[in-house]
């Protein structure tokens, strides 16, 4: 048996105290008025020392019109204040207060990265509550250059109750390698090409919402066969809506007062001119499962890249499993069945992407936001 002594458990408490200050969340405030110690998000991450350690800013309620770009070492948090005020309010993106805002295209030489409200370059990185706005845009077809809200060139990201809007190419989720990223309950808008990049990438509960008249959803760029790989490059939508929205906080506006704008859908947009992705590479992997589907989703469903440009369509993984909604392979199965890269699969092919089985590590992920 081991005897303590009185100084011997006052210097494990000591101990053992350093370590939870040591280990603890350094917080950084930025708000418009006084109540911050910083004004603008840019300054408050250039205070943050580029290290193991983790940073949290929290961010006041305001319009922040920003380009960042995160690099650093240690995790980091941006987390937004939000009009859910009660106590036991539990808020989601509809209760955001906190909007980051850009206005920029892949025009002459810019390229997609650098025209984001936030690039993100570090791993362990998340946001809850905060807006990402990419305000360029014509407003209907999602023509002309590339515009993006957020790109992702990171692993182990997460995004909780936060919304992304745009026109083409709102979420980029990376191109360089198949970082895993996470989105919960998050709100994602465009019209192009709106969610686009080579990730590993799971959108749980998100609504994904299509405010052009026509265009794709999802530009999946896995681009070479790695059935051994730790991290698999696809997405994999669970339990999302897929809907079309008469209203975007992405538009042309390049005044600094960028406020939400709202359109009327045009009368044909009832008609099914959304595809839900089309391949970006040669191994695209998409998958939508328990999912509510809209009408506005062609009866095909998916997508050719550019009629044939794309070649052998051999090893594309476009899989749907136990959805729901006017737009849904049910009610278009004739329609569906007419590509030949496209598959409706069942419960025991449809275990692999969810979420424990498609990540082999899940400390990373907040479980209770």
């Amino acid at each position: 048996m081991v005897e303590f002594t009185g100084k011997t458990l006052l210097f494990a408490f000591f101990a053992v105290a350093c370590t939870i200050v040591a280990n603890a969340v350094k917080t950084a405030t930025v708000s418009k008025d006084v109540t911050g110690h910083f004004r603008t998000i840019a300054a408050a991450l250039a205070s943050i020392p580029d290290n193991d350690e983790a940073w949290e800013v929290d961010i006041y309620p305001g319009l922040y019109v920003e380009h960042l770009v995160i690099n650093r070492t240690g995790p980091l948090t941006l987390r937004g204040h939000t009009n859910c005020t009660e106590s036991k309010c539990q808020p989601t993106y509809k209760d955001n207060a906190v909007t980051i805002a850009w206005n920029d295209s892949a025009t002459n030489g810019t390229t997609n990265e650098q025209t984001s409200a936030v690039w993100i370059r570090t791993n362990n990185f998340k946001a809850y509550n905060i807006n990402f706005n990419q305000t360029w845009g014509d407003g209907w077809y999602g023509q002309g250059p590339q515009a993006v809200a957020v790109t992702v060139d990171a692993d182990k990201v997460g995004f909780y109750h936060s919304g992304f809007y745009g026109w083409q190419d709102t979420l980029y989720v990376g191109d360089k390698y198949p970082g895993r990223q996470y989105f919960k309950e998050c709100y994602i808008s465009g019209a192009v090409d709106f969610i686009f990049g080579n990730a590993s990438a799971f959108f749980d509960n998100c609504t994904i919402a299509y405010v052009g008249t026509r265009g794709f959803m999802t530009a999946q760029k896995k681009q070479y066969d790695t059935p051994n790989a730790t991290i698999k490059s696809g997405f994999v939508f669970d339990k999302c809506q897929v809907i079309a929205a008469n209203n975007t906080r992405g538009s042309q506006d390049n005044t600094a007062e960028i406020t939400q704008k709202k359109h009327l859908i045009e009368p044909h947009m009832h008609l099914r001119i959304l595809a839900l992705g089309r391949p970006w590479r040669n191994h695209s992997t998409v998958i939508y499962m328990n999912s509510f589907i809209d009408r506005h989703i062609q009866p095909q469903g998916w997508a050719t890249w550019y009629a044939n440009t794309l070649g052998d369509y051999s090893h594309i993984y476009y899989a749907e499993y136990n959805n729901y909604g006017p737009g849904s392979w049910g009610p278009n199965v004739v329609a569906r069945e007419t590509l030949n890269f496209t598959r409706l699969i069942n419960a025991t092919e449809a275990n692999q992407f969810q979420l424990h089985e498609w990540y082999d590590d899940l400390s990373w992920i907040d479980g209770k936001a």
